[in-house]
């Protein structure tokens, strides 16, 4: 692998342990309210909070084969996702879903991109990421569901991409602005 290669596979790991790590503490949140607002959504928030601690558990483990160790800012991800977690799930059960379909169609339009990339680069980590997709693309399936039963207002629309904003604004601050520098390198390099 060349040498920026291998730095750009040391940028997706580190953005995407962060990313996993504020989801594993949005859900760990949205879960604490749903026991006692919205208990008809803890089966499928316990689902997806035990796939992020897989996700996290994965990335980390990508991350000692780079001999690296997680990002000093990423305990900016975890308090993001606390405070977005407890937000959405106090504003109701549509902005939970919201919440949720966000944090994860975020991640999956990261996630898309690097595989692209990552493809005859290091087709190890590339699978690695595709799996990890897989959820992430199930997860934002599940929300959207039922959220479609009723079809979003242009206020929930509105809401919902401004809580994809603040997903990769919070990417963007614990990268310290190298997320935005991946995703045009990414975009500039794709083999496809």
């Amino acid at each position: 692998m060349k040498e920026e290669d291998k730095r750009v596979a040391e940028e997706i790991l580190n953005v995407n342990y962060a990313g996993e790590y504020g989801a594993c503490n949005l859900y760990k949140s949205q879960i604490f309210i749903a026991k006692i607002f919205h208990k008809d959504l803890l089966e499928m928030l316990f689902q997806i909070e035990k796939d992020e601690i897989l996700h996290c558990k994965i990335f980390k483990h990508e991350m000692k084969k780079y001999n690296m160790v997680p990002c000093r800012l990423t305990w900016i991800w975890g308090v993001a996702g606390l405070m977005l977690g407890f937000a959405t799930a106090l504003l109701g059960k549509r902005a939970l879903l919201l919440g949720v379909s966000a944090a994860e169609i975020t991640a999956h339009r990261h996630l898309e991109s690097q595989i692209h990339f990552l493809k005859n680069r290091d087709n190890d980590l590339s699978k690695v990421i595709f799996d990890v997709n897989v959820h992430e693309k199930n997860h934002s399936t599940l929300a959207d569901e039922q959220l479609a039963e009723k079809g979003l207002s242009n206020l929930e629309k509105i809401f919902h991409e401004t809580l994809c904003k603040i997903c990769n604004l919070t990417m963007w601050v614990v990268t310290r602005g190298e997320s935005k520098k991946l995703d045009k390198f990414l975009e500039n390099n794709m083999k496809i």
